[in-house]
C-alpha cells in the first residue's frame, strides 16, 4: 500500500510508446491524422505552421532568409495557385506541410515543415512520399530541394529518402548558408513504405453543400437515355425530344418521335415548331459531339426550358432502345 507523499514506481510491464518508438517504425502514425491538398482558405494556417516549425531556428537565419523560409499567407496562397501544396491535419489543425514547384523537368520541393509537437511520428516521411508519388505520376524524373546545414534532422530524413548533396545551386540564401539535394527518380522503384498519396484525394472535394448545389445543377440541365425511355414507355408528355444532328444523319437513324432541328439552323422561326410549355430534350451523336449543347444554348436563349440527353443516340442504342430511320440496325451508327 502506498503512503502519501511517496512516488509510485512505474509498471515496467506496460510501457507506453514514445516518440522514439514511433520514429523507429514500431508503431504506425496515428489514424487521426490525414493528408490532403491545401486550398486557398488554408493559406493563413499554413503560414502560421511554418513560423511555429522554424521558430527555434530563427536565430540561425538572416532576417531576409527567415522571411523567405516562412512566407506570409499571401505568398502561400500564390503557391497554392501555382502548384500542389499538401497539409497534414490532426484534429482539424495543421501539423505539417510541403509544397512543390515545377522547374523544367525537375520538381522542386519547398515549404517542408512539421510542427514540434508532431515530430518523430513519421509524418515528414509521409509528406515526402506524397511529393514523390505526385512527381512520378506527373512524369518528373528529378526531385530537388535546398536546405541549411543546421537542419540536421531534416537532412538525415532526406538522405534516408534517397536524396544526395550536389554542387549545383547557390551556396547561400539571403546570407544563410544552403546546399542543394536531389533525387533521381528514373530507374528507381516506388517507395516501399506505405504511402498516403491518392490521386482520388489529391484535389480535396468541396464542402457537402457546395457539392449538393453542383450536382443538383447538373440534374437540372441533363437527363439520360434510361430516364427518357422510361417516360416515353409510360406516355409522359411533358417534354419533346430534339435531334440536333444534320438532316441526313437524322434520316438514317434517330430516336422515335424526335424532331430534327440541326443546331446551326436553330432560330426563332425554325424553333416555332416546338411547344413553349414543354421541356425540350436535345441530343446528338454521343459524348464526342457538342451539337446538342449548342442546340440547348440556342433554344434556352429563345426562352425554352431545355435539358441535354447525355450520351446521345450512341448510348441510347447501347441501352438497347429502338431507333427509327433508313439505316439497317446492324450497320455501324457512324457508318
Amino acid at each position: 500500500m502506498e503512503r502519501e507523499g511517496t512516488a509510485r514506481r512505474p509498471d515496467r510491464t506496460t510501457r507506453q510508446p514514445t516518440r522514439c518508438a514511433w520514429h523507429r517504425g514500431r508503431h504506425r502514425p496515428p489514424l487521426s491524422v490525414s493528408v490532403r491538398r491545401a486550398k486557398c482558405s488554408d493559406a493563413a494556417t499554413i503560414a502560421r505552421a511554418l513560423r511555429i516549425a522554424f521558430a527555434e531556428f530563427e536565430h540561425l537565419y538572416t532576417p531576409a532568409a527567415f522571411a523567405a523560409t516562412c512566407p506570409g499567407s499571401e505568398e502561400i496562397e500564390q503557391r497554392i495557385r501555382e502548384g500542389p501544396v499538401w497539409i497534414a491535419l490532426r484534429d482539424e489543425g495543421i501539423i505539417g506541410t510541403v509544397s512543390a514547384d515545377a522547374r523544367g523537368r525537375t520538381l522542386y520541393i519547398r515549404g517542408m515543415a512539421v510542427v514540434p509537437g508532431a515530430r518523430g511520428l513519421g509524418w515528414a516521411g509521409v509528406l515526402l512520399d506524397q511529393i514523390e508519388c505526385y512527381a512520378r505520376a506527373a512524369g518528373f524524373p528529378m526531385l530537388e530541394l535546398r536546405t541549411t546545414p543546421f537542419l540536421t534532422t531534416a537532412i538525415a530524413l532526406y538522405e534516408r529518402a534517397g536524396f544526395r548533396r550536389t554542387d549545383t545551386g547557390p551556396p547561400d540564401h539571403f546570407g544563410t548558408p544552403t546546399f542543394t539535394m536531389t533525387k533521381n527518380l528514373e530507374n528507381r522503384a516506388m517507395p516501399t513504405t506505405k504511402s498516403h498519396f491518392s490521386l482520388v484525394a489529391e484535389t480535396a472535394p468541396p464542402e457537402p453543400e457546395i457539392a449538393h448545389q453542383h450536382f443538383i445543377s447538373k440534374l437540372e440541365l441533363e437527363t439520360d437515355p434510361s430516364d427518357v425511355h422510361f417516360d416515353m414507355e409510360r406516355g409522359a408528355n411533358g417534354f419533346v425530344v430534339v435531334d440536333a444532328r444534320s438532316v441526313e444523319a437524322y434520316a438514317r437513324r434517330h430516336i422515335p418521335g424526335a424532331i430534327n432541328l440541326p443546331s446551326r439552323s436553330i432560330n426563332a422561326e425554325s424553333a416555332a415548331v416546338l411547344p413553349k410549355d414543354k421541356v425540350v430534350v436535345t441530343y446528338c451523336w454521343g459524348p464526342g459531339c457538342n451539337a446538342s449543347t449548342k442546340a440547348a444554348a440556342r433554344l434556352s436563349k429563345l426562352g425554352f426550358r431545355v435539358k441535354e440527353l447525355i450520351g446521345g443516340i450512341e448510348y441510347w442504342e447501347k441501352e438497347g432502345y429502338a431507333v427509327e430511320g433508313t439505316q439497317p440496325p446492324d450497320e455501324r451508327l457512324h457508318g
